[in-house]
């Protein structure tokens, strides 16, 4: 909508007072939308993917040919007819086949789907076969129905993960046929009629738009205003603990800030620093170790969004990732390794080792399976960029931290679960009746083997055991507080709190055990500053 709503008046603008410069325009508007594609799939992938600069391009490239067309005619050569398309369904099928999530997109490379399209646009021609394949009945009764079919697929599958966690592949195909079935009816019992100017005339069609529109809207309104989803009476206590908070320093959350913004608070003068690296679980522990670092006097850091090891990189191939690819790790190496920290500063390593070291995301053993946990694995291995292992590199890491006066702090894996912890706990609950629920005791138990993180956690635990102890190194076992050995299981949540926000990454409730567990170590080996 973002498009259709400016190009008309531009075009209309254009068409004024520079009719002979549309063409110009369309090329030069193309060529600019897409290199500002290619630049934010590295920089700003989410705004990069939503917002119409990084978008117009690809709506442009239509208009291009539109244009053409006016101006030039189709193209009549019978060779070209006959073979684009066919390279143009290629192109296509190329994308379709060996694009995946981790591919830079839209950027450079999203330009082959969209050629192939322009191709098939271009020459397509009544007798030539892919022009036939494509506006065959089959195809577009697919093409017919395909916007309401999109448009189904998103609840359809949202109620069915709230009802089943882990959906079977036998369930995805029932969703699938369930949105199919819906989508043809809405097709003819909504979209049709709707177009219909004699039996829906447009006084009595926006008589009924228009009050769904503010109730909509209103809705919408309260529920951002109150924040009724996650504050609402209905919804468990216990549930309500399973969120996850982030670190928020002038206004904007600290994660995945670059180099040049990061969270740096140094509150108290010549105080050493608290420093917490790491990905997605370390920023998980920012609130609790940023209160942390002022009840011990001491100032913070935060470089969250990768592991932060010199000279090691996360991700299979990747080369864009959250302002840390490889032409971004020089940068905060370089900060580290010249920033002055004072002396006795801490260092303290979150990361999800076990993805990184296995090359799986997760599987309990159990029936819980994480996401893609079967499927191909694209991403999270660690890799070296120097001549050296990634062990050899880690370990460097941690001595040149000791050998400038510093602790190292050494964060064991954090127990994954392989379900969604809150969407579990949901399901138990809505199966007991509702004086059982609220007088919840030890009967609600979501927990998964001890022995199977042992397991799963054994590349890690070796890998950081191998690092030689002193008093300098401090390490931390997160399984110590959220698993048992005598029962053999890791639990998830507590009569009070639920540990976990999803599958992996702990609540603020879990967050905060953790870092209390981290702030008793720490005491043990750190004697805090006194305050200015």
């Amino acid at each position: 909508e973002q498009f259709y709503v400016f190009f008309p008046i531009i075009l209309m603008l254009l068409w004024k007072f520079a009719k002979n410069y549309i063409t110009s325009f369309f090329a030069l508007s193309f060529l600019f939308s897409l290199q500002l594609a290619n630049y934010g799939s590295a920089n700003f992938p989410d705004a990069n993917f939503f917002l119409l600069p990084a978008r117009g391009w690809e709506l442009l490239a239509g208009a291009l040919l539109a244009k053409l067309e006016i101006e030039k005619g189709r193209i009549n050569n019978s060779f070209l007819v006959e073979l684009m398309p066919a390279v143009g369904l290629f192109l296509i099928c190329n994308a379709i086949v060996f694009f995946d999530d981790q591919m830079p997109h839209p950027s450079f490379i999203t330009l082959l789907p969209v050629i192939g399209t322009m191709l098939i646009i271009w020459f397509s021609k009544k007798g030539e076969l892919v022009s036939d394949l494509l506006g065959s009945k089959l195809f577009v009764a697919v093409g017919l129905i395909s916007y309401s079919f999109y448009l189904w697929h998103f609840p359809i599958f949202a109620f069915a993960r709230i009802k089943e966690i882990s959906l079977s592949a036998y369930g995805k195909v029932e969703c699938i046929l369930l949105a199919l079935i819906l989508s043809v009816l809405t097709y003819w019992l909504v979209e049709q009629p709707t177009r219909n100017k004699t039996k829906l005339r447009t006084k009595y069609f926006l008589t009924c738009l228009v009050p769904t529109f503010i109730l909509l809207v209103g809705t919408q309104t309260y529920l951002f205003r109150t924040d009724s989803v996650g504050k609402s009476d209905n919804l468990h206590p216990l549930l309500q603990t399973g969120v996850r908070d982030f670190l928020e320093i002038d206004g904007r959350i600290c994660h995945q800030r670059s180099v040049d913004d990061l969270c740096n608070v140094d509150t108290f003068k010549d105080a050493p620093y608290l420093i917490n690296l790491g990905d997605s679980h370390a920023s998980t522990l920012a609130p609790h170790l940023y209160k942390l670092s002022n009840t011990m006097g001491m100032n913070y850091l935060q470089l969250t969004g990768a592991p932060f090891y010199f000279n090691v990189n996360r991700g299979l191939g990747r080369e864009q990732l959250n302002l840390f690819d490889k032409n971004h790790t020089p940068k905060w190496q370089k900060f580290i390794t010249e920033y002055k920290f004072p002396p006795s500063s801490v260092f303290i390593f979150t990361s999800r080792m076990n993805v990184y070291l296995n090359g799986t995301y997760y599987d309990n053993g159990e029936g819980g399976i994480e996401f893609n946990a079967k499927g191909s694995f694209i991403g999270e291995t660690l890799w070296s960029t120097n001549n050296k292992t990634v062990e050899e590199n880690i370990f460097r890491t941690f001595k040149w931290i000791i050998n400038q006066g510093h602790k190292v702090v050494l964060v064991y894996p954090i127990p994954e679960t392989g379900f969604h912890v809150p969407m579990k706990i949901k399901s138990m609950l809505s199966a007991i009746s509702a004086s059982e629920a609220s007088n919840l005791s030890n009967e609600l138990i979501a927990s998964h083997s001890f022995e199977n993180y042992k397991s799963r956690s054994q590349k890690a635990f070796e890998l950081f055991d191998k690092f030689p102890s002193n008093e300098n190194v401090i390490r931390v076992y997160p399984a110590t507080i959220f698993c048992d050995e005598s029962s053999g299981r890791c639990y998830t949540h507590n009569d009070e709190f639920t540990y976990y926000c999803d599958d992996d990454h702990l609540s603020s409730a879990g967050a905060n055990l953790l870092v209390k567990e981290i702030a008793k170590q720490l005491r043990m080996n750190h004697q805090p500053q006194a305050e200015n």
